[in-house]
């Protein structure tokens, strides 16, 4: 697996950065990895989405793979795990 840069596959796309950083906020464009703060693009997926733009997995699909689904905490529960703030603290007003 070969990773590029923001500048690296912005020149094999034939476009800027910024459109790529649009294209990532808007939940378009290529599909890409994060490692810390770097933003990374698989060269094959760039393929992918420059030969087809149309068939590249949706997003939703891809945060479905990628993310937990939301969980829903009854409120008793979380109201007991909410500590009261200790006499003196910055936190009472």
């Amino acid at each position: 697996m070969e990773l590029l840069t923001e500048q690296k596959a912005a020149e094999v796309m034939k476009c800027t950065v910024a459109a790529l950083r649009r294209w990532r906020r808007e939940r378009r464009g290529p599909r890409f990895v994060k490692l810390g703060r770097l933003i990374r693009y698989n060269i094959a997926d760039i393929e992918a989405y420059v030969e087809h733009p149309g068939s590249c997995p949706a997003w939703a699909q891809v945060l479905d793979d990628y993310c937990e689904k939301p969980v829903t905490i009854p409120a008793p529960v979380l109201e007991a795990a909410i500590p009261e703030p200790a006499v003196g603290s910055m936190c009472t007003q």
